[in-house]
């Protein structure tokens, strides 16, 4: 980044990967054209990808018509990117494009924007896999999403997707991450991600040993942000 908050990619541009049109390599920094309206505060990069995350400049609103939001590039034929499955269409984006986080509140209203995203606190990319820990407007617990490869669950149980079920292998969009949504007692504070696994830090709403769950959205809703207490980590890697 330069003191603007403009991003810079160089190395193996296969897929396109580096967010600057082509699949061409690059051995020097190269500012990434297509972000320079926009002021880049955070970026990850996995196996043939980059996620970036940007904040809109006074002068420039962003895409999305929120302050923050997220985009990606390269390789897509794990979902990834977390544009969508993109039927006939190329599995490789070349430019950044910013992602859709389709968050829907308890009275089925979607928030618009970067999508139900208020900030973005956390971003981690795996080989295949992100991460992504982001504000929900109104709300004190953050989300946790998970797109891309999943063939060893390494992008965990969506909302609506039961216990034993059959997970699917790839997650073509974001989608929340349901043992850490409200009713859990755990509140996800920090997302990290291997190769092919993740891990989250979580702060627990109860007793870690508490048999009793939040019983309601509003009562969590009433429940003031934690302090700091027991930290719990939780994890699910291939062998």
């Amino acid at each position: 980044w330069n003191r603007r908050g403009s991003a810079f990619a160089w190395g193996h541009g296969g897929a396109g990967r580096l967010g600057l049109g082509s699949t061409e390599h690059r051995h020097l920094p190269v500012q990434v054209e297509a972000l320079s309206d926009v002021t880049v505060t955070l970026v990850r990069c996995g196996a043939n990808f980059t996620v970036f995350v940007s904040s809109a400049r006074l002068e420039r609103p962003t895409p999305s018509g929120c302050d923050v939001t997220v985009w990606a590039c390269g390789g897509n034929q794990y979902g990834q990117l977390g544009l969508g499955e993109m039927k006939g269409h190329s599995s490789q984006i070349y430019l950044p494009m910013a992602v859709n986080f389709p968050l829907a509140d308890d009275r089925g209203n979607r928030y618009k924007g970067t999508h139900g995203v208020a900030a973005v606190e956390g971003l981690e990319c795996g080989a295949n896999h992100v991460l992504c820990l982001t504000r929900v407007p109104g709300q004190d617990r953050k989300v946790v999403w998970a797109w891309g490869s999943s063939a060893f669950g390494q992008c965990g149980r969506s909302v609506g997707e039961v216990v034993g079920q059959a997970l699917p292998q790839r997650r073509w969009s974001p989608a929340p991450l349901a043992d850490f949504m409200t009713p859990s007692l755990y509140w996800p504070v920090a997302v990290a991600a291997g190769r092919a696994h993740s891990a989250l830090l979580a702060r627990c709403l109860g007793s870690a040993t508490s048999q009793q769950p939040a019983t309601s959205r509003a009562a969590a809703d009433r429940w003031q942000a934690p302090e700091d207490r027991d930290m719990v980590e939780f994890g699910a890697r291939d062998e």
